[in-house]
C-alpha cells in the first residue's frame, strides 16, 4: 500500500531540505582562531562548519556521528567540505546580484517565525541542535542564491525546442506513461491474517454486494487511517506502486466492480474500482517536454558550476585535507579527490605505515 504526506508549502520544504543538506558558507561565525579546511577565493570553510553541517546530515539517516567509523566519517565530511565549496563559487558568480530582496526577506521572517513557533513542532529540535536565529536565516538565505543562480543560467542558456526534440528522440523509451486505476478500499486486519478479521470483512465485502455504501462502510471499517475518512479513496494508483497483490487485483477491476478479499502484508483488503484502468502510454514529446527541460537545465547548470569551479581559486589545508590529482591535471583541482583527514582511516593508517617503513629504513 501506499501512505500519502500532505506536501508542507514552499517555505517549510526549503527550510528540510536545508537542514537535512544545505548550509550556507559562512553561516557560522567563527572565531579568527578557528581552523580552516579550504578557503575559496576570501571566504574561508571552517572546520565547525564541516562538521556541523556532518552532524545534520547524520542526524537525517538516522546515524550518530559521534559513532561513525573513521571511514564513514572521512566520507560524509569530504562530501560536505565539497558541497560548501561549492556554494561559496554560486554566491560568488552572482556578483552584486540583489538576491535577498524585501519580498524574500518578507518570505524569510515568515518562515523563521513559523519555525520557532513550538505549536508547529520544529522549534525543540533548533534548540537541541543549537541553531540560532540567526543561522536559520543565513541556511534560507542560502537557498535563494541558489535558485538565483539556476536562474541566471536558465537565462544565459536557455533549453531549446531542438535540445528537446533530441533528447525525447534518444531516451523516448524513458517517457512512458504507467498504467493507472482510480481505486478505493477497504483495509482490515494486519500481516497476521487472522480468521476473525477475514471474517469479518468478509461480512463487510457482503453488505456492499447486498448495496450498502462503500465509502460509508470504509469510513467505519477500514484501518488504514489515510483514506478511511476519504470512504477509503486512494485516487488514481500506477503500476509499481502498490504491493503486487493489491495491483493485479485492482487492475484486473473495471469501473464500479468490488474485488474478492485480496490478502497482503497489511492485511485483508476489498477493492472498489472507481474508473476503468488506464493502459500503459507512450508520451508525446509535448507532453514530456516540461520533465525534459528540467533534465536538460540540470545538465546547463552542472556543467556552468564545473566551468565556474575550474576558474575558482582554492586553497586547501593539507594537514586537515588530501588533494588528490586523479585525473592528471595538476592546474585544475576541480577533478581531484579531496578527502578530510581523520585519524583511523584506511588512507591514514596506511601513510602512518609507509612513515613506519620509510623511519624503519632510515634507522637501519
Amino acid at each position: 500500500m501506499r501512505y500519502e504526506m500532505k506536501k508542507p508549502h514552499r517555505l517549510t520544504a526549503v527550510l528540510l531540505s536545508l537542514i537535512l543538506l544545505v548550509v550556507a558558507a559562512g553561516g557560522l561565525t567563527a572565531c579568527s582562531s578557528e581552523k580552516v579546511m579550504a578557503t575559496v577565493g576570501k571566504t574561508d570553510i571552517t572546520v565547525t562548519e564541516v562538521e556541523q553541517m556532518s552532524r545534520f546530515l547524520c542526524m537525517q539517516y538516522g546515524m550518530s556521528f559521534d559513532d561513525l567509523d573513521a571511514d564513514t566519517l572521512s566520507a560524509v565530511e569530504s562530501s560536505i567540505l565539497s558541497y560548501l565549496i561549492e556554494d561559496v563559487i554560486i554566491k560568488d558568480s552572482l556578483g552584486s546580484t540583489d538576491v535577498i530582496t524585501d519580498d524574500v526577506q518578507a518570505e524569510i521572517d515568515e518562515q523563521i517565525e513559523y519555525v520557532l513557533d513550538e505549536a508547529n513542532g520544529y522549534s525543540t529540535s533548533f534548540d537541541e541542535y543549537g541553531i540560532t536565529e540567526e543561522t536559520l536565516r543565513a541556511y534560507l538565505e542560502s537557498s535563494y542564491y541558489s535558485e538565483a543562480f539556476q536562474n541566471m543560467v536558465s537565462e544565459e542558456e536557455p533549453v531549446t525546442d531542438e535540445e528537446i526534440q533530441a533528447y525525447y528522440d534518444e531516451h523516448s523509451a524513458e517517457f512512458v506513461s504507467p498504467a493507472s486505476i482510480a481505486v478505493s478500499h477497504i483495509l482490515m486486519g494486519d500481516s497476521t491474517h487472522d480468521e476473525t478479521s477475514r471474517a469479518a470483512i468478509e461480512e463487510v465485502r457482503q453488505r456492499i454486494l447486498d448495496g450498502e455504501d462503500f465509502a460509508t462502510l470504509a469510513a467505519e471499517f477500514s484501518t488504514d487511517t489515510g483514506s478511511a475518512s476519504a470512504g477509503g479513496d486512494l485516487g488514481t494508483i500506477t503500476t509499481g506502486e502498490t504491493v503486487a497483490a493489491f495491483e493485479e487485483a485492482a487492475f484486473a477491476l473495471h469501473a464500479g466492480e468490488v474485488s474478492e478479499i485480496i490478502e497482503s502484508d497489511y492485511g485483508f483488503h476489498i477493492i472498489k474500482a472507481n474508473s476503468d484502468p488506464t493502459p500503459e502510454q507512450q508520451m508525446t514529446v509535448e507532453e514530456a517536454s516540461s520533465e525534459i527541460s528540467t533534465i536538460i537545465l540540470n545538465e546547463h547548470f552542472t556543467a556552468k558550476l564545473q566551468a565556474l569551479k575550474k576558474e575558482a581559486k582554492v586553497e586547501f589545508n593539507t594537514d586537515l585535507v588530501d588533494v588528490t590529482d586523479t585525473a592528471g591535471t595538476p592546474d585544475d583541482w576541480s577533478d581531484d579527490t579531496i578527502s578530510v583527514k581523520v585519524e583511523g582511516t584506511t588512507t591514514t593508517d596506511t601513510e602512518s605505515e609507509e612513515d613506519e617503513t620509510t623511519s624503519d629504513a632510515a634507522t637501519e
